[in-house]
């Protein structure tokens, strides 16, 4: 029968300062002699009238786990000798204290949160919206201030007293208030600080195993981790412990990790008395976390042993308090936080990950800050939520859609290469056509401000609830004149009430509100939001929302936000024009500017495919493609490149953009239906081989753009042959094609589908759905959003759409019909 180690109790001193000591049980008034008797699995000691007379109390704290309350006079070594013989027993052992791992601050002057950067806290914050799943971090600690503002909306429900065997979970010493606030105090809610986790889902599920002193016993700790796991919370932090090793204990949080549970633990603070191992934080698999300072060094009172997992910070740690205020704290109380608080987040991200992973983990990517013959007082290192950042994936912005230069064209076997006309625009904006970016959730306050950068476009969504406020923040360097346009997108704008309920507010970058936009009707006759504002230069927000008091409006309505800056007199503005598209031969030399142009600068953005000479020419090197930019007087002027090989084969350059502009995927992968009619190469340029029709396509991240190219000789080309009967149809026909194998049944085909109101494919439609039969996965419904306009139509099912096993069609279908009204 193995023994236990522990004969005796032990009385600890206090790390936690300015108090008085109090009985461990404010409710207990003699001491009472406590054993903690742990069975083997499926057994339990029938009670014989001898233990009869010598326990008071006989209680079950978890599955396997009682304790017992002990008479007055009982031979405490002769009881538990006789339990240890027992073969249904496998450990017997005192309740030993454990007391809270906290020290008193020395700063009375804390005034920010030095540990939040110190960490790179604020680096794996960008990440928030890759969060997989909310997690909740279980906090067996004091209780929690339940009524703090910064803690309040953080707090999960079903928190327990076990202290006192009750539902308060009032905390009477501050202790696991100060805990909750470093790991999930609020971020962004306008009030004091932010915990470690920032804007990721973490709640805080408080377990309270002290009263108002500042020791508690081994029995409370090992009822609160069995609840907590029943309970599947993700993260169990332990800001407490003592010398004395219990095999209960140990075995209960080993339990917990096997059940898929991160335990971080407080290393302790008593290094300079005697650095006797700490627990629980000594236990094998715990996450043992000591203290450093500002300056990276060691706190002289953070025990250091073989079991130190790392190191965070623990000196003036300013974080929330009770009464709803905000203090400083030390010890490596309040370094086990930040790590649980780490350790969340990254639960949050990689939900599949074991506790054992994620240790290893934080450990791997801790900043080294041992020198020789200093190991042990940093474990390995320095928690760095940066370098775990860099160590995870990169975060996956989904692409939205492709769009072509063109939808159609019509390209001469007989004409080889032609020069392109270049017509010459100017620009909308002071640098180059709008970009439009996508909003990333959440961005729901000042803090978590999505990026609108100047003369850009944005779109974001309505989400959730109609109450969803959307905040953007926008830098510049120069005072000028702002002026900000807003409004639903085309495609929500009918259900819109002509944008009489949607807001959009200017604020500084101190949040002070500035103004908010006006309705002014555009020559359309929709009420478009108008901001225009003369202002210095500096960082300004955006907020979107909208005042409908029906929560039920709006939902998921796209809006897009524009914005135009224009500098002040004192910055001058060049005017931007674009040249448009040239299609060049390796070799070719072309002049594209005015002969009065005299130019000053030029860039390209790629000097191995086209450069310009002294003369202003552009000199084509390599195929592939560059934008040149012309410096002429005070005026810019751009011109896109694509340079082809130097054969005579007729040849026409197509050009894919490919949004969001900030989307994770950038590369376009070309490729034609029919290569032996025309070819497509990496570049986007096409090469007509033979008389035909057939469809180029540009794909990126799954989606795709489609257009058709009609090659023809000496102008006489390949006429549009439909597959079946031309049809006579109900504007509101919907179309079912069937196909030999199943379809895909959640994937919209309707970018595999080509729809036009001309043969050649030019005046493309978009307004219709191609889904699959839900009854009928070889059938595929092309329906119009609305209606078919009247006249001809020209549909074709291209060879883009594959079945369930990827394999694409064979050949493409065409069908030609007529729309009328009924």
């Amino acid at each position: 029968m193995k023994k236990s180690s522990l004969c005796f109790l032990w009385f600890m001193s206090i790390f936690f300062a300015v108090v008085t000591i109090e009985p461990v049980h404010s409710h207990a008034q003699l001491p009472v002699t406590e054993l903690l008797v742990e069975y083997a699995e499926d057994a339990r000691m029938n009670f014989s009238e001898e233990f009869e007379g010598q326990v008071e109390v006989r209680k079950r704290i978890s599955s396997d786990v009682e304790l017992w309350s002990l008479k007055e006079g009982t031979d405490v070594e002769a009881l538990r000798q006789e339990l240890q013989e027992d073969p249904n027993v496998l450990f017997v052992e005192s309740n030993v204290k454990r007391q809270l791992a906290a020290e008193p601050s020395e700063d009375p002057f804390i005034g920010e949160q030095w540990w939040l950067p110190h960490v790179g806290a604020e680096v794996v914050w960008s990440r928030v919206s890759e969060q997989k799943r909310r997690v909740t971090v279980a906090v067996i600690d004091s209780g929690i201030d339940t009524q703090h503002l910064d803690l309040q909306k953080r707090i999960q429900p079903g928190g327990q007293n076990f202290y006192d065997n009750t539902s308060n979970l009032q905390d009477e010493t501050g202790h696991g208030t100060k805990v909750s606030g470093i790991i999930a105090a609020e971020y962004g809610n306008g009030e004091g600080v932010s915990g470690i986790a920032g804007p990721f889902d973490v709640k805080i599920l408080p377990l309270k195993v002290f009263g108002a002193g500042q020791t508690t016993k081994t029995s409370y700790i090992v009822a609160a981790i069995d609840y907590a796991v029943k309970l599947q919370v993700d993260v169990i932090n332990l800001s407490l412990g003592g010398p004395v090793k219990s095999d209960i204990e140990e075995r209960a949080i080993q339990s917990a990790i096997q059940a898929g549970v991160i335990v971080v633990a407080a290393a302790g603070n008593k290094a300079e008395e005697d650095n006797r191992p700490f627990y629980p934080a000594s236990y094998e698999h715990v996450i043992s976390v000591g203290s450093i300072d500002q300056r990276n060094q060691h706190v002289k009172s953070s025990n250091y042993n073989e079991s130190l997992t790392l190191v965070a910070p623990g000196t003036s740690i300013f974080t929330t308090t009770n009464g709803g205020k905000y203090g400083g704290s030390e010890g490596t109380s309040f370094s086990s936080p930040i790590v649980a608080g780490a350790a969340a987040i990254l639960k949050s991200l990689q939900p599949e990950k074991t506790p054992q992973e994620i240790k290893k983990l934080l450990q791997s990517t801790a900043t080294t800050l041992a020198e020789p013959g200093t190991s042990l007082y940093f474990g390995s290192g320095l928690l760095s939520l940066e370098r775990l950042h860099l160590k995870l994936p990169v975060e996956n912005i989904p692409v939205n859609n492709v769009e072509l230069n063109t939808e159609a064209v019509t390209m001469d076997l007989s004409s080889g290469v032609s020069a392109q006309s270049v017509a010459l625009t100017q620009l909308p904006t002071m640098n180059s056509t709008m970009e439009t970016a996508y909003e990333q959730e959440p961005n729901d306050t000042f803090k978590q401000a999505n990026w609108l950068y100047v003369n850009s476009n944005v779109k974001g969504t309505i989400s959730e609830t109609s109450m969803d406020e959307d905040f953007y923040q926008l830098p510049w360097k120069y005072p000028g004149i702002l002026k900000l346009v807003g409004g639903w997108t085309k495609e929500d704008s009918e259900g819109g009430y002509n944008n009489q309920f949607l807001r959009l507010d200017l604020y500084d970058e101190k949040q002070n509100w500035i103004g908010k936009a006006n309705h002014n009707k555009t020559p359309h006759g929709q009420n478009d939001l108008s901001l225009e504002v003369e202002l210095p230069a500096g960082q300004y927000y955006v907020k979107m929302s909208q005042t409908a008091t029906n929560e039920g409006f709006f939902i998921d309505h796209e809006y897009e936000i524009s914005s135009n800056f224009t500098p002040s007199n004192m910055v001058q503005q060049r005017p931007n024009f674009l040249l448009g598209d040239a299609l060049m031969k390796v070799n070719d030399r072309r002049f594209f500017l005015n002969e009065e142009d005299e130019m000053t600068n030029w860039e390209s953005s790629n000097k191995d495919v086209a450069s310009v000479d002294n003369d202003g020419v552009v000199v084509a090197k390599n195929p592939g493609t560059a934008t040149i930019t012309f410096y002429v007087g005070n005026v810019v002027k751009t011109l896109r490149v694509t340079v082809t090989d130097a054969t005579m084969e007729s040849k026409f350059a197509m050009y894919a953009k490919v949004r969001p502009v900030n989307a994770t995927d950038q590369a376009v992968i070309w490729s034609s239906s029919d290569s032996s009619i025309a070819e497509v190469d990496q570049y986007g340029v096409v090469t007509a081989k033979r008389v035909g029709t057939v469809f180029v396509t540009a794909r990126a991240g799954g989606v795709a753009a489609i257009a058709t190219v009609n090659v023809v000789y000496n102008g006489i080309g390949y006429e549009f042959m439909s597959d079946f009967d031309n049809q006579d149809v109900l504007k509101d026909k919907v179309f079912t094609v069937t196909f030999t194998q199943p379809l895909s049944p959640f994937k919209d085909y309707s970018q595999d589908i080509v729809v036009s109101r001309e043969s050649n494919g030019v005046t493309r439609v978009y307004e219709f759905t191609a889904k699959v039969n839900p009854l009928n996965f070889r059938q595929l419904w092309i329906k119009p959003t609305t209606y078919w306009d009247e006249g001809f139509h020209y549909l074709t099912v291209t060879k883009n759409v594959q079945n369930t096993n990827l394999l694409s069609l064979h050949k493409e279908s065409r069908l030609m019909f007529y729309s009328y009204g009924k």
